[in-house]
């Protein structure tokens, strides 16, 4: 990605102007886009509360992301907002994995516990 569309980008998303980002990530052609843009516009998916798309952006660029704490970050965040808390825990770990103590990752991960231990509406807990 080039420099100035990536600082354009960081700015519309330090002013939470993710309509803005989305509409310029539409102008690249699809096979034009390269792992930032894709990681920008999951991450602006995600704050707009599309947490499917994002999912499904990211999961895209799976094999690239696998170094990156961001990229475990932010599908576990999809995957949080899912409802998918085994995934989501599995991802904020391995993102805190390679990036030590990222309050945000620690917070994701007591939430996922939080929310695995608590039996679903309707349903009767076991214990045994």
């Amino acid at each position: 990605m080039e420099k100035a569309l990536r600082m354009q980008l960081e700015q519309w998303h330090d002013q939470d102007k993710y309509h803005e980002i989305l509409c310029r990530i539409a102008e690249i052609p699809p096979e034009e886009r390269d792992y930032d843009v894709i990681s920008h516009l999951a991450r602006a998916l995600n704050n707009l509360g599309r947490y499917e798309q994002a999912k499904r952006e990211l999961l895209s660029v799976a094999a690239e992301g696998q170094n990156d704490p961001l990229w475990h970050y932010r599908i576990g965040y999809s995957y949080f907002h899912l409802s998918q808390y085994r995934l989501a825990l599995d991802e904020f770990q391995r993102s805190l994995e390679q990036n030590k103590d990222d309050p945000d990752c620690l917070q994701f991960i007591a939430w996922c516990r939080n929310r695995m231990n608590k039996p679903r509406k309707g349903e009767v807990k076991s214990y045994g």
